[in-house]
C-alpha cells in the first residue's frame, strides 16, 4: 500500500516503478524491507550533483531533487549509499523520496503500521 500511495500522490497513477519508496523481500531473513531516502545529514547525492539540482532544506532536513534542474546524468543514483534514488524513465530525471512535505503518504497508508516519522 505504501508504494501505491506514494506513486499515486506524485504521479496520479498506480505503477510500482515510479514509487519513491520500494519494498523488497529479503529471502535470507524471510522479511519485507522498505527502502527510501533517509535524508542524510551530509547528502553525498547533493555533493556529486553538477547541476545543483539537489538541495537540503535546513529547517525540515528534507533532501529534494528539482526536476527542472536535473539533467538525468544519474551521478546521484550511483553515489547514494542506500540505493534509494531512481531514474524516472519517462522524464529522464532522478527521483527520490521527498517526504511529501513532512506529511508522507507512505506512512498514512502503511497497512501494517510499520512506517513512521522520526521527530
Amino acid at each position: 500500500m505504501c508504494e501505491i500511495a506514494c506513486n499515486f500522490h506524485h504521479k496520479g497513477t498506480i505503477d510500482f516503478e515510479y514509487s519513491n519508496i520500494r519494498i523488497y523481500f529479503d529471502k535470507d531473513l524471510c522479511r519485507l524491507e522498505a527502502r527510501f531516502c533517509q535524508h542524510c545529514e551530509d547528502p553525498v547525492c547533493m555533493t556529486v550533483c553538477d547541476n545543483d539540482a539537489i538541495a537540503k532544506d535546513e529547517s525540515s532536513g528534507l533532501v529534494t531533487i528539482d526536476p527542472i534542474r536535473c539533467i538525468g546524468c544519474q551521478s546521484c543514483i550511483y553515489a547514494c549509499p542506500l540505493g534509494t534514488i531512481y531514474l524516472d524513465k519517462k522524464s529522464k530525471v532522478s527521483i527520490k523520496c521527498d517526504g511529501c512535505g513532512m506529511d508522507p503518504n507512505c506512512v498514512k497508508y502503511c497497512s501494517p503500521g510499520a512506517l513512521g516519522i522520526n521527530e
